[in-house]
């Protein structure tokens, strides 16, 4: 079963097993051994997952005599980390000397963040594209109205998937 950005593994033990092996495929490349448990483990958490597709499989596992013996494995269970789901959180917004002043948490598996800007209620426009979680916006009109929009972003086999935005407060430039 997949939440936002983990996986949670739940299996019934084998008699006989000494050990599960967890295989993991993401985005349909090739499957590859993620960890090996000890005999009593039935479950696995995942830390924080990427934005793509992944699949799971635990195979059973023990060594009779110097020769390793391993079950075909568990159904496959299949989920998707939604890039929408890994939006910037706690954004703050501050004004000084005519500056506005943009800090957000980093987002884990998230290569940059796309930054846009309104003036007076207008169109977002494109300003600056960083991987850093902060941005300072300086030379602003005296008497204007800012807001801004922050998406996070990351490629998945070549194409760039995007967080949903996150908008800031409107901030009025003194």
């Amino acid at each position: 079963k997949a939440d936002d950005t983990h996986f949670n593994l739940t299996w019934t033990s084998v008699e006989g097993a000494t050990r599960y092996i967890i295989y993991r495929q993401a985005n349909n490349g090739a499957w590859k051994k993620v960890l090996t448990l000890g005999k009593d483990a039935t479950t696995y958490t995942s830390g924080s997952m990427k934005p793509g597709t992944y699949a799971y499989q635990v195979k059973a596992a023990r060594y009779d005599g110097s020769e390793r013996v391993m079950s075909e494995g568990s159904n496959v269970v299949e989920g998707i980390v939604d890039a929408a789901s890994l939006a910037p959180t706690n954004v703050t917004i501050k004004q000084n000397d005519g500056a506005i002043t943009l800090t957000w948490d980093k987002v884990a598996g998230m290569k940059g963040y796309d930054i846009y800007r309104r003036k007076d209620n207008g169109t977002y426009r494109h300003i600056k594209r960083t991987a850093a979680s902060s941005i300072t916006n300086e030379a602003l009109k005296a008497g204007s109205t800012y807001q801004y929009k922050i998406i996070a972003y990351t490629t998945i086999n070549g194409e760039k998937v995007y967080s949903a935005d996150v908008e800031t407060d409107s901030v009025i430039i003194e």
